[in-house]
């Protein structure tokens, strides 16, 4: 038996939707400022790249974290539009992580992204301060719930990164238009 590439196979599993990842970054000039941009917290790779590269050709820029201390990590040192969270981490529930972020930025929408699909489960992230809930693997629509959720959260005048992030520069080599600064943490 011929053993394959970790993670060969994705991009023809992609293309089997429509989806092209060699159509992703074609103009190199794109600017990041007004794009929406995720943080995707998710323990298993495969479901990293797909919804990332989803995410992509949507125009959203999708940051990933496989821990629930790296998902923190970076909810404290950099700008999202949005968290979504899988529930089930090696190193800590989900749930307990969208009950952090919804103290720390109660602006910023979460969704929660799940493999866990009874009733109680959804009630649960929704009490846990999640605006939604979905199962995967509910991927068709996923990255324009994303921008509806953003949007909608925006026009209630929450939600903006720019709420939190004051100095903006841009960066000649990456293009990206970040430097963040945050409320103090809650205590």
């Amino acid at each position: 038996m011929q053993r394959t590439n970790k993670g060969q196979g994705r991009t023809e599993f992609l293309n089997s939707f429509g989806f092209c990842p060699s159509k992703i970054r074609e103009d190199k000039n794109m600017t990041f400022f007004n794009r929406h941009r995720v943080l995707y917290a998710e323990d298993n790779e495969d479901s990293c790249f797909m919804v990332s590269v989803m995410c992509e050709l949507s125009g959203i820029e999708a940051v990933t974290a496989k821990t629930v201390a790296e998902a923190w990590q970076r909810s404290q040192t950099e700008c999202f539009d949005l968290y979504l969270l899988d529930s089930q981490f090696p190193d800590g529930d989900g749930l307990e992580l969208c009950r952090r972020l919804r103290a720390y930025a109660p602006q910023t929408p979460i969704l929660i992204y799940s493999g866990n699909a009874f009733e109680i489960d959804k009630q649960n992230g929704l009490a846990a301060g999640a605006n939604g809930y979905l199962t995967k693997p509910y991927m068709a629509d996923l990255a324009v719930t994303i921008e509806r959720t953003i949007e909608q959260t925006q026009k209630k005048g929450a939600g903006n990164r720019n709420n939190y992030c004051l100095n903006i520069v841009e960066n000649d080599e990456t293009r990206r238009f970040l430097i963040p600064q945050f409320p103090s943490t809650p205590s």
